[in-house]
């Protein structure tokens, strides 16, 4: 295996082949290929990328198999199973997508009194501003003087 035969795997993969067909087209093993393939994780990354890429042409295989296949009950059979695989190799595209509702319920005087605690609790830790020590409740009390 040598990198001029892994892309042409790549670019068959791409084009909509198989990895098994490609595979035996050129002599390859399987346990070849994926020992070759994990040796980079570019190389992961290419072959994922060319399932990606395949996705749109399992996609036009499906209009074609519609807009074609006589038998109803096999045309959505292999429109199916190009739907999953096309789901798999690109879920962004392809995927279910899922909706997310959140119900939260907030007391506004509850989270008000947290609020408070907090910034009561933090009065008195010490600060470093300017290089000097100070309190946060010194600090609080400058600014609400300026702002007098």
């Amino acid at each position: 295996m040598n990198e001029a035969l892994f892309e042409q795997v790549a670019d068959a993969i791409a084009a909509g082949a198989t990895l098994a067909d490609t595979l035996e087209v050129l002599g390859v093993t399987d346990g070849v290929f994926r020992r070759y393939m994990n040796t980079e994780p570019m190389r992961r990354i290419a072959i994922a990328h060319a399932r990606a890429d395949s996705t749109y042409v399992l996609a036009d295989e499906i209009k074609g198999i519609a807009d074609n296949d006589p038998d109803p009950q096999r045309a959505r059979n292999r429109i199916e199973a190009r739907k999953w695989l096309a789901a798999r190799f690109n879920a962004r595209q392809f995927g279910d997508k899922l909706a997310l509702e959140v119900e939260l319920k907030v007391d506004p005087a509850a989270a008000h009194q947290r609020a408070l605690a907090r910034i009561a609790a933090g009065r008195d830790i010490p600060l470093i501003i300017n290089g000097t020590s100070e309190s946060v409740s010194d600090v609080i009390g400058q600014d609400i003087a300026l702002t007098q």
